[in-house]
């Protein structure tokens, strides 16, 4: 599984323009924690516990745990760093999953 391991600081951007490229890549992003509140467009795709960030460049949805003393009803932009797998909805829309080694 080495070969997915990329870790490649990323932008949501990048992620949405090279999504076929990236499914499966393990990739680093950083950004603001929105919560159930930001900007993404469709909804959750794993579940309505997920969640979204933003970083200047787009909004992509995140399934996965919360970050630590952060609250889905109430983000506040704080900044986050994740990694995670992206991968694609059923609909072909890019998101990362953090909830995978």
């Amino acid at each position: 599984m080495s070969k997915n391991v990329s870790h490649e600081q990323i932008s949501v951007k990048d992620i949405l323009d090279r999504h076929l490229e990236l499914r499966g890549k393990t990739v680093q992003l950083k950004g603001v924690f929105k919560g159930w509140h930001g900007n993404c467009h469709g909804g959750p795709p794993i579940s309505k516990s997920d969640w979204m960030t933003e970083d200047g460049t787009g909004c992509i949805y995140v399934h996965g745990t919360l970050p630590s003393g952060l609250h889905p009803m109430a983000p506040k932009d704080e900044s986050i760093s994740l990694i995670g797998v992206v991968h694609l909805t059923d609909k072909g829309i890019p998101y990362i999953d953090t909830t995978l080694p």
